[in-house]
Order: structure tokens, then C-alpha cells, then sequence
């Protein structure tokens, strides 16, 4: 071995002539190497005049003669250049920078910085950390930037008990704080003095409920707002109106001197107001220009009177349910009842003073719009001019399949289309308490059999009134990948495909075969026009018991909701088919794709209704 292994300085050999040659020469670089420090490290051209001593650490692509010594060390020696090979763990001093950096191996680290800090005890940032503030920080700000993707800051605390919380301070006093505080809640309270805290908002956990702890206050605005949103609330100080959007219309959420008083009510017009009394105990009074129909003498309460209000955005139940009441008066009784929509066929005997009613003849109060006068009408009377105008206001279909009166179609006029061997749609057994009629489509032993019931498949033209479809179904079997199927029910252009052209529609598409379809277990709601279509994947798993499917498409024909079971799951405004050549039909379609043994769909009823914007 004739040099050192670090330094790689040059032994003296035994017997060695002019030894003080080797020994000067291992002392030269031993004092080129250490205590390293270098003038500069991005120097790439040798300086004009160097001194012997002088020390480089060369860039990438030096010149002169430094080339092709990049990253070594240049040291002049003896008016020459002698380069240098770093080795691991070496440290090393830059005079231009005063900073130090170390290698690594393959590089030099940047300046002065460590790979890890890890588990100190304090870190204060142009500060002084202590025992409470173990980290702490001074600076005009302070940065969190992202890594590449999203941004977290975390405040853990140990337990429910525990507290969370950011808080703002003046002159090191508590100001304002949010915060998880006792417990998992989320909270936002302020202070004036850092002692007493007013606690303005509470979030729950558990389900997002906010609670306002104090008063909300609504800065004043001179009027609307100009685009507002549904749902957006405001003050209006010019009419002194607290406002509302709501279903695409401003409304006073409470006018002046309007509402409910000292258990009295007053009524006005905008104008003109009714102030109720004390000896009233309870009346409305109405002011002018509202319409009062007076309808009896109610020995106990004084004068009844029905009162019609015709309040623009005046709003009514989007889907009222049987379920739902209205006010009535017993007089028979001497009470106010509810009545049920079930219930509605006694309302004659229930509203009438008679003692002995007649169901007939009885009148009830009503309103003539032209004439803008109160009438009464028999219930007759109503039937007959409801009868003659019900064609021109809109559509209504319904079939409760009863029985099947043809091969070819069945009650109230729905046509079967059947392809294979075996197919058939057939009348059988109800299934189900409260499920009157069962229609069984089946796909027969064809592998590509198919059963539909439907009606003509070009009968409607959707927009120019709304349209509501309902149908109430069941799958029994569940379709497989060796035994699979497709349904389609709702407004539908084709008994054949499991494609639609012109539809608004339920699929049940278990192997995603129709064009565009999920692969999915669950019902899909689809909009189709000129074979375009639109596909939402619901949450709602297809199950072998009864389902009501519901598609509501609005009188513009710009939107189509879908409802299983009364709740909505799907709102589509693309792909919707109107106008010329979009025409469809309305029914269900029930195909196979693979396998041969027969899968059944069972309906229990359909029923279309539709609500003309223009009579016909």
C-alpha cells in the first residue's frame, strides 16, 4: 500500500531516496484537505491569477483545465492544479456563501440544511419556544404549501373531554376561538376582554344541525338582491319585509303589521288591513279587496267566513300524499275536524248544517274567477262541469290489470308485444296484501325472448304540460351472469331493445348491456333523444318485492325527476325528448340476453297522468 485510505496521502517506502519529496508532498495535501474550505462552487473558468493554496469545488461542465473535473476539488499547488476526489462525510466551507454543506456519497446537501429533524424538544422560529409554546414562531406570515395534492391542518386532541381549538388573540388576550371543546361539537364563540366569551354558533356532530346561541342579525339591503338563489334569505329595509327565495320566487317571509298578535289575527291586502278586536276572542277580520265567502252562523265562535286569498307564490304540496288533511267544520258536532284526502267523499255530509244531509243538493261555497263573485255549487253540479272539462285539461290512464282480455291486450287498452318461446303476459294470483291485479310479463326459453306491455310507442309528445308516470313492479328473480335480463319501465319508444331512442326511463341493466349503461345491481335512471342519452346509477339495489317507479317531466319538458318509492333519486335535464319526431309511449319492457330458463316481471298497476299548460 502506498497512500493513506481517507486522504489518500503518500507513504514514505523503506530504503526511499529523497524522502522529504514524498514527506513535502503528503504534507501539501494534508493541508489542502484539511479543514476544507473553498472560495466558490459555482466558479466554472480557472481565475486568471491564482495563489498557490487556493481551493474550488468545480461545478457542472468547468472549463479550461478544469474540464472534465466536475464536482472534485481543484487545489493549486506549486503553480498547477492538482483535483481532488471527495469522499463520504466529508465537510466543507464556502467562503462566497458562508455556509456549510457535507457529501453525501453522490452530491453536497443544501446549505446548512439537515435531511431530519426529528423529536426536539423546542423550535423557536425567530422566537423563543418554552414549556407551553414548544413550538413558536415570529413572522409577518407563515406558509403551508401543498406537496403536490391537498393541504391538512391537523389539531388532534387525546379525548372527548379534551379541547381543540384555534384561537385568536389581541396582545396576547383571547378574542375569538373555534373549537371541538368538551366535546366532539363543533364551536365559534368571541370575546371583548379575553375573560367573558359569548358563544355564537354550535355545529352538531352527530348530525351537522347548527345552532345559533344568539340572535341573527341580517344586514339591511335597500331591496333584492339581483340574482338570488333559492333558499337565501334577506332584509328588505325599504318595504321593512324580511324576504325569502323560494321556488324560484321572492316572497315576504313577514310584512309589516301582518301576522298573529295577542292571540288575534289581522288580514291585509298590501293596503288596506282588518285589526281584530279584543271582544273577537278569535276571528279574522278581512280587510278590503280580499274575498270573503260567508258560510254560516256558528253559535259558538260568532260569523264564520271562508276566506280566498290569491297570493301569488302561494305554495302547495309538490306530491300531496292520501294522507294529507284539510280543515273542516262539523256543525253537527260543534268542532273543527281534519279531514283526510281518503275522506274526502263525506266532505258534503260533514260541512252541511242539515240534520238530515243530502249528498246531492247540499252546496258547498266556490269561486267564479271570471265574475270574480263568490258561488255555491252543488256537488253535482261541480261532477258535471269537471266532467265536461276533464278531456281538455289533461290526460289520465290508469289500469289496475283486473284480467287480460286478449292475447294481444290487456285491460284499458296497454298492448302486449311478446317475442319467443313461451313468452306471454298473463293475469295470476295477487301477491301481496293491498296489490289488486298482477300482470306476469315472462321471457320464455329464448335466449333473446322478450314481453312488454305498453302502449302506443309514438302517443306522447312530452313538453306543453307535465307528465307523471307510476308504476308499481316487482322482479322476482334476480337477473345472473348466466341467466340475464333487462327492464325497462317508464315513458318508452321501443318494445324491442333494451335501447331506447325517445324515453325518460327506469333500466334495470345487471350486465351493463344496453348501450352506455352501468354494469350495476341497482336502478338507473335514463333520458333519451335521438338515440343520445343521459345515465344516473341510483342507490337504490333492484329487490325482489314491490317498488313504486315514478318519472315526473316538467311542462317545459327541460326536466324529468325519478322517484322510487315517493323519494326522489334523480334529476335529469339533458337528452330529454320533445318536439317533432321525438314522440314516445309510456310501459314496461322486460328482455333476455342470455340464458334460456324464464325470468317474470309482475306489475300491479300503471297509471299517467298529465296536466295541459293550454287547453286542447
Amino acid at each position: 500500500m502506498s497512500d493513506t485510505l481517507n486522504l489518500q496521502l503518500p507513504y514514505l517506502a523503506a530504503s526511499q531516496a529523497q524522502k522529504h519529496v514524498t514527506h513535502n508532498e503528503a504534507l501539501t495535501l494534508l493541508d489542502g484537505l484539511v479543514h476544507l474550505a473553498v472560495k466558490s462552487r459555482v466558479l466554472a473558468t480557472p481565475p486568471g491569477s491564482p495563489d498557490d493554496g487556493d481551493r474550488y469545488l468545480l461545478p457542472a461542465s468547468p472549463t479550461g483545465v478544469w474540464a472534465g473535473q466536475a464536482g472534485k476539488l481543484a487545489l493549486r499547488m506549486e503553480g498547477a492544479w492538482r483535483f481532488l476526489s471527495a469522499r463520504e462525510g466529508w465537510n466543507l466551507w464556502v467562503d462566497d456563501e458562508n455556509v456549510s454543506i457535507a457529501f453525501d456519497g453522490s452530491g453536497w446537501n443544501s446549505p446548512g440544511a439537515p435531511s431530519e429533524l426529528q423529536n426536539l424538544s423546542l423550535l423557536g422560529v425567530n422566537a423563543t419556544a418554552d414549556a407551553a409554546n414548544k413550538l413558536s414562531v415570529a413572522s409577518a406570515s407563515v406558509l403551508f404549501n401543498h406537496a403536490g395534492a391537498g393541504q391538512q391542518l391537523k389539531l388532534n386532541k387525546n379525548a372527548l373531554a379534551d379541547t381543540a381549538s384555534v384561537l385568536w388573540q389581541t396582545g396576547f388576550s383571547g378574542r375569538a376561538e373555534w373549537a371541538t371543546a368538551g366535546d366532539d361539537d363543533f364551536h365559534l364563540k368571541v370575546s371583548a376582554n379575553g375573560s367573558s366569551w359569548n358563544e355564537a354558533l354550535v355545529v352538531a356532530a352527530d348530525s351537522g344541525l347548527v345552532t345559533a346561541r344568539k340572535t341573527l342579525r341580517l344586514e339591511p339591503q335597500a331591496g333584492d338582491p339581483s340574482s338570488p338563489l333559492d333558499g337565501q334569505l334577506w332584509y328588505d329595509s325599504t318595504s321593512g319585509k324580511l324576504r325569502a327565495r323560494q321556488g324560484g320566487a321572492s316572497l315576504d317571509v313577514m310584512g309589516s303589521g301582518g301576522g298573529l298578535a295577542n292571540a288575534y289575527a289581522n288580514i291585509t291586502d298590501g293596503t288596506n288591513t282588518a285589526s281584530a278586536a279584543a271582544a273577537d276572542s278569535f276571528k279574522l277580520r278581512a280587510g278590503t279587496g280580499l274575498a270573503v265567502l260567508v258560510a254560516s252562523n256558528d253559535p259558538t265562535h260568532g260569523d264564520n267566513a271562508q276566506v280566498q286569498f290569491d297570493m301569488p307564490g302561494l305554495s302547495v304540496l309538490a306530491s300531496p300524499a292520501i294522507a294529507d288533511e284539510v280543515l273542516a267544520y262539523d256543525a253537527s258536532a260543534g268542532a273543527h275536524v281534519r279531514l283526510g284526502l281518503d275522506d274526502m267523499f263525506k266532505v258534503v255530509s260533514v260541512l252541511t248544517e242539515d240534520v238530515t244531509p243530502d249528498p246531492i243538493n247540499d252546496e258547498v261555497p266556490t269561486y267564479d274567477s271570471s265574475a270574480a263573485a263568490a258561488r255555491r255549487a252543488s256537488p253535482r253540479n261541480l261532477d258535471f262541469a269537471l266532467a265536461r272539462q276533464r278531456a281538455r285539461m289533461g290526460f289520465s290512464f290508469f289500469t289496475d290489470f283486473l284480467q287480460e282480455t286478449s292475447a294481444t291486450a290487456t285491460d284499458n287498452g296497454l298492448a302486449e308485444s311478446n317475442s319467443g318461446t313461451g313468452t306471454a303476459t298473463t293475469a295470476i294470483a295477487s301477491t301481496a296484501v293491498n296489490v289488486v291485479g298482477v300482470a306476469q310479463s315472462s321471457t320464455g326459453t329464448t335466449a333473446t325472448g322478450r314481453a312488454a306491455l305498453a302502449s302506443s310507442l309514438s302517443a306522447v309528445r312530452l313538453g306543453g304540460g307535465d307528465w307523471f308516470f307510476e308504476c308499481h313492479v316487482a322482479v322476482p328473480t334476480l337477473s345472473t351472469a348466466t341467466e340475464r335480463f333487462q327492464v325497462a319501465i317508464g315513458f318508452i319508444d321501443s318494445v324491442a331493445a333494451a335501447n331506447q331512442t325517445d324515453a325518460a326511463y327506469f333500466l334495470y341493466d345487471e350486465g351493463g348491456v344496453s348501450a352506455g349503461s352501468a354494469i350495476s345491481a341497482n336502478w338507473q335512471c335514463v333520458t333519451a333523444s335521438n338515440a343520445i342519452r343521459t345515465f344516473t346509477t341510483t342507490t337504490s339495489a333492484v329487490g325482489t318485492g314491490f317498488v313504486r317507479l315514478g318519472v315526473e317531466v316538467n311542462a317545459a319538458g327541460t326536466s324529468v325527476v325519478f322517484s322510487i318509492n315517493g323519494t326522489a333519486v334523480a334529476t335529469h335535464t339533458t337528452n330529454i325528448p320533445t318536439g317533432a319526431g321525438r314522440e314516445t309511449g309510456f310501459g314496461t319492457l322486460l328482455i333476455k340476453s342470455i340464458g334460456t330458463t324464464a325470468r317474470t316481471l309482475n306489475c300491479d298497476y300503471i297509471n299517467v297522468v298529465s296536466k295541459f299548460t293550454t287547453l286542447r
